[in-house]
């Protein structure tokens, strides 16, 4: 699989549910061989502060529903439709 990036419509922190905070996550590579749009349609949340609170650390592992088509390297399109996914975000924010 090509690199791809992640494109968000808002960030995962503020998600509360699928219905009242609806986010989806974008997932293209820029060859086109990966188009994909996850639901995001549940996230655990872990946020910790670390060393006398100079630095948080933000987990949040999420559960979500791609849509969208993945294409093999011999030019098969694999083509998704409500199919059950698990991701990551995770990064550390110094103030």
């Amino acid at each position: 699989m090509p690199p791809v990036t992640f494109t968000k419509d808002q960030l995962t922190k503020d998600f509360v549910s699928a219905e009242k905070t609806p986010t989806t996550w974008l997932v293209q590579d820029d060859l086109k061989k990966v188009q994909l749009s996850v639901s995001l349609r549940a996230v655990y949340k872990n946020q910790e502060r670390h060393l006398f609170g100079r630095f948080t650390i933000d987990y949040f592992f999420i559960y979500g529903l791609a849509n969208g088509y993945v294409t093999e390297e011999d030019g098969t399109r694999i083509e998704l439709k409500d199919f059950p996914v698990l991701g990551e975000d995770k990064s550390v924010v110094m103030p």
